[in-house]
């Protein structure tokens, strides 16, 4: 009796991780036709996509046009949003070092030749003392952003803890309004010297610890060791 009902546990066991493996193959598929489609169109070449070392230096304007300054560096949220912009204001010489913009709150858009304001010079002096606070608090480590600067070079690793190789480029949507790509440099087992994109918000960023980390999904993982495996 015992045996008998040790083996019905057993079978409900069973039973009940099959669908779990079923979603974990459904879900890495997906992840595989994503990349498939993600990568035809080699996005490190794309005109659809805008590389962070292009936006790096572009021009800030003020509300009339005028260039005030020049980006340094982009405080991105975990789904790619700008929600920062670190200016050097060097043309206005404000006396200070470079500043962190909301982006929201100073109404920045991108246009041709860089990020334009709803703010005016005479705005930008006005509002110092709120735009020094914004930049104490975009300084805190506590704040769930991330330096763009920052994630090239960074290692990327799935969440069971296999490393899979390090990020190249962060890759913008065409016009520069939020990070959309990751495009990784893999290396794993077999596969070397393996370039391929991810989607930006399919990755998890760890800054706990002395370095920036980048984890992804197991599923993710797996699909990547096929689509590189398959470019061989």
């Amino acid at each position: 009796m015992i045996a008998l009902f040790t083996r019905f546990i057993l079978m409900l066991a069973l039973l009940g991780t099959a669908p779990v493996a079923h979603g974990s193959e459904a879900l890495k598929q997906q992840y595989l036709q994503e990349l498939q489609e993600i990568n035809a169109r080699n996005p490190a070449r794309s005109s659809q996509y805008e590389d962070l070392a292009n936006i790096r230096d572009d021009k800030i304007l003020d509300s009339t046009n005028r260039v005030v300054g020049e980006v340094n560096d982009i405080l991105l949220s975990q789904q790619g949003n700008i929600e920062y912009m670190n200016i050097d204001f060097n043309r206005l010489k404000l006396g200070t070092d470079s500043l962190f913009m909301a982006y929201g709150r100073a109404g920045m858009r991108p246009v041709s030749n860089g990020y334009k304001m709803t703010l005016s010079d005479d705005d930008i002096r006005t509002q110092l003392p709120t735009i020094l606070a914004q930049t104490a608090s975009a300084a805190g480590d506590d704040q769930d952003i991330y330096s763009a600067s920052k994630i090239p070079g960074a290692p990327v690793f799935a969440q069971n803890g296999a490393q899979l190789g390090v990020v190249k480029k962060v890759l913008f949507e065409g016009q520069g309004r939020y990070a959309e790509l990751l495009y990784i440099d893999y290396n794993h087992k077999r596969t070397r010297g393996r370039d391929m994109a991810i989607r930006f918000n399919d990755a998890r960023f760890d800054a706990s610890g002395n370095a920036l980390r980048i984890n992804v999904p197991v599923a993710l993982a797996e699909a990547m060791e096929d689509f590189a495996l398959r470019r061989d």
